[in-house]
């Protein structure tokens, strides 16, 4: 049993080992074999401190950038090997931030070593009480690393604390039996064989059952193993039951491991092989067969046709239905994850069977999420009467599936209003130190609050709930729902705001957490119309006192949010403030705002004023030069050159042409030079361009001489033969003009000549 049980721990864990890890980063095959690593400990000779800043922030972006989960723990574990508090700051600080995925990373990366660096122990601790399963476990894993009495005693401490989440118990006992070489951690989960909830038993023995060297099937029989083992010294308990248990089931994982890692990659592989028409009976048999991990693959190749948007044939949908039922429970959380995917509402009476006798909180949870998004009438009393269940993982699933359902525009104003006097009743009643539910109420309370596109009578009391909960002393993610939900009560109802969120918003905009602040940016985006918000989300742009970059790219994106609403002549103006010639970040703004300004000007229907439709054209042509877009640029500077002229301002027209060729000079476009020319001469809205032919030549004649003078004899002579043929004898040239032209043109045939007659260069330079 345990060696099946082994199986499944790992198949579900699915982490990489360190060898994997570093071949997936360089990109080597899965086969390949790692060769030597330079240690990771510090060399003899200590590097610079600019050398270790440097290497710290590379591995950071590794963990913390857009990268594959691999890549992001090789970031991690370099940074928890290296010798530097710095790394281990950066490794804390990310624990903290909004990026689960990053601390996932962290986590996994803690547990697969033996460094407890203790910098890390209090963020550690603080995701016994992450909203993700994944990395409450990894929390766990990597608290294990961490042997001390003190911890043990907190973590037992926790663990019993019945005001506590669940979820975050079950993690404070998944920690306890990590550490069980300590008989102390051992005690502790024997005293919560006496708690209450069942599920903290069945998860106290568990954890008794995987450190002893016998099964112990219930509670009665995990006291009697303690009272024959409690009275050992430590040392005997360590040598004679916890070493030699743990380097059995050590190696019996390793190996049972690599077995079931090689059964399902055959089994994958066979499946994706197979032709389409045999495709269906191998996905049944994968779910009947007796391995639970064998099923769970199956469940998620059904889960993988629905990512692909294939149909999934209706026998292997009913067998997925029948899988609510299924013995183990991480089976029956993805089989209901995948039938709210499928989104059939004949399946709700059957999901709601299963849900009625379901025992862990977990199943439940994904069967009130599944029957959330299939939504309908029945699915919603069910998820309604949810918002009561004995487990607050599945209270908070069910308020967040109200708050999709709970569409105003959708369902009958009555039954609107019950759902939030529902979820209004349920916030009442949330406990305290119950932070996920609490959040999860009121994200359902800003869902709903989104989805008006008009007052409701509700509003008035979700708005007072959400300030209510933007106070300093709440945990960040609940500020950050109620953030949220001021933010949709403004769009929905400005009239009762009068600016009062906004002011708010801007104040909070210093917060001391990123993900508040992160929240911050977002709403004022949604809701901010003032230079005074311009001016808050402005702050959040600059490295220096904004140090996270997805503050920073979510405070530009509610800065374009807001800009569309200005004046056009307002938003023209605060594009003028991004144009700095030495920051390319602020040019690319400065574009993204005028690109902007463009597209609104387009969908007038009048035409824009004068001073924007001539001014416009130049500013986006002078940026897109400065950031090396010629071509772009030249046609800016033609458009502007245009809208001159038709203003009659002939002398600038002129000017933005002549430009425009010295962009497409520069951009090697020799080509469309003379089409530019051309195009001048011609009739465009009853107005001539006039060509100033000796700047233009001037300036042909420059980079004719000087790509002549870097041996670029093709190109030289592509230009030489262009001016030849298509300048024309009719451009107003002076005769010095036309004698020093001609010469540069001269001088690159010449050149092109004399480079077809040279011999080739002997072998060794001989």
């Amino acid at each position: 049993m345990k060696r099946i049980t082994a199986i499944i721990l790992l198949l579900s864990a699915g982490l990489p080992t360190r060898a994997q890890a570093d071949r997936a980063a360089v990109g080597a095959p899965p086969g390949a074999v790692a060769g030597p690593r330079v240690p990771a400990t510090s060399p003899a000779i200590p590097p610079a401190p600019g050398a270790v800043e440097g290497r710290i922030a590379e591995f950071a972006l590794l963990l913390t950038g857009n990268n594959e989960p691999h890549a992001r723990l090789v970031g991690a574990r370099e940074l928890l090997t290296m010798e530097s508090r710095s790394a281990w700051e950066r490794l804390a600080g990310v624990l903290r931030s909004p990026e689960s995925a990053a601390k996932l990373a962290v986590c996994q990366a803690v547990a697969a070593t033996n460094l407890s660096r203790p910098l890390l122990l209090e963020p550690l601790i603080e995701q016994t009480g992450a909203d993700s399963v994944a990395l409450r476990e990894a929390a766990a894993a990597a608290l294990s690393r961490y042997r001390s009495p003190a911890l043990i005693d907190r973590l037992a401490r926790m663990a019993a604390d019945v005001r506590s989440p669940l979820a975050q118990r079950q993690t404070c006992i998944m920690a306890l039996g990590g550490l069980g070489d300590d008989k102390r951690a051992i005690a502790a989960l024997i005293e919560l064989l006496g708690d209450r909830n069942p599920e903290i038993v069945a998860t106290a023995l568990d954890k008794i059952d995987d450190s002893s060297d016998v099964d112990l099937p219930d509670a009665g029989s995990a006291r009697r193993w303690w009272e024959e083992n409690a009275a050992l010294e430590p040392s005997a308990w360590l040598l004679r039951r916890n070493e030699q248990l743990r380097s059995r089931l050590r190696r019996t994982e390793a190996e049972n491991g690599q077995l079931a890692s090689r059964l399902l990659a055959s089994l994958r592989s066979a499946y994706q092989a197979a032709p389409e028409t045999e495709r269906e009976r191998l996905l049944l048999d994968l779910m009947n067969d007796p391995l639970a991990g064998v099923r769970g693959l199956g469940v998620g190749l059904v889960n993988a046709m629905i990512t692909d948007r294939r149909p999934v044939p209706p026998g292997v949908a009913r067998r997925v239905l029948s899988m609510t039922l299924d013995a183990s429970p991480d089976v029956r959380r993805t089989a209901a994850a995948v039938l709210g995917d499928l989104r059939d509402r004949s399946t709700t009476p059957a999901l709601t069977a299963a849900l009625s006798q379901e025992v862990d909180g977990r199943v439940r949870a994904a069967l009130v999420s599944a029957l959330g998004r299939i939504g309908g009438g029945e699915a919603l009393s069910v998820v309604r009467a949810r918002l009561d269940d004995a487990s607050p993982l599945v209270v908070a699933e069910a308020a967040q599936a109200l708050g999709s359902l709970a569409d105003p525009n959708v369902l009958p104003r009555e039954v609107v209003e019950e759902i939030a006097d529902d979820l209004l009743r349920r916030y009442e009643r949330v406990e305290a130190g119950q932070d996920v539910l609490l959040e999860a109420v009121l994200s359902a309370m800003a869902r709903m609050s989104g989805l008006a596109t008009q007052a409701r009578p509700w509003h008035a009391r979700f708005r007072s709930a959400f300030q209510e909960q933007v106070s300093a002393d709440r945990p960040p993610g609940v500020r950050r729902a109620a953030i949220r939900g001021l933010s949709a009560c403004q769009v929905t109802d400005p009239a009762a705001d009068a600016g009062e969120t906004a002011a708010l918003l801007r104040r909070l905009s210093e917060d001391p957490s990123a993900m508040v602040r992160l929240a911050v940016v977002e709403a004022l985006g949604r809701c901010g119309r003032s230079p005074a918000d311009l001016n808050a989300l402005a702050a959040r742009l600059d490295p220096v006192r904004e140090s996270e970059e997805p503050v920073r790219q979510k405070a530009w994106d509610s800065t374009l949010r807001v800009a569309r609403n200005l004046p056009i002549d307002e938003q023209f103006a605060l594009a003028a403030e991004y144009f700095r010639r030495e920051d390319k970040t602020s040019l690319e703004r400065h574009v993204e705002l005028l690109t902007q300004l463009e597209r609104r000007l387009a969908e007038r229907p009048a035409p824009p004023p004068g001073a924007l439709r001539e001014g416009l054209p130049a500013a986006l042509a002078r940026a897109h030069a400065l950031l090396g877009r010629h071509e772009t640029a030249a046609a800016y500077y033609e458009q502007s050159s245009r809208a001159l002229a038709a203003a009659e301002r002939e002398a600038e027209a002129t000017s933005a042409l002549t430009d425009a060729a010295e962009e497409l000079l520069a951009a090697r476009n020799y080509e469309a030079v003379f089409g530019l020319l051309e195009r001048a001469r011609t009739e465009s809205n009853g107005r001539t361009i006039r060509v100033d032919y000796g700047a233009v030549a001037e300036r042909l004649e420059a980079v004719l001489t000087a790509l002549t003078g870097q041996q670029d004899v093709h190109a030289a002579a592509e230009l030489a033969e262009l001016i030849g043929s298509r300048l024309g004898d009719d451009a107003a040239l002076s005769a010095d003009q036309r004698i020093g032209l001609e010469k540069a043109r001269q001088r690159a045939l010449e050149a092109l000549r004399a480079s077809a007659t040279q011999p080739a260069a002997e072998p060794n330079g001989s």
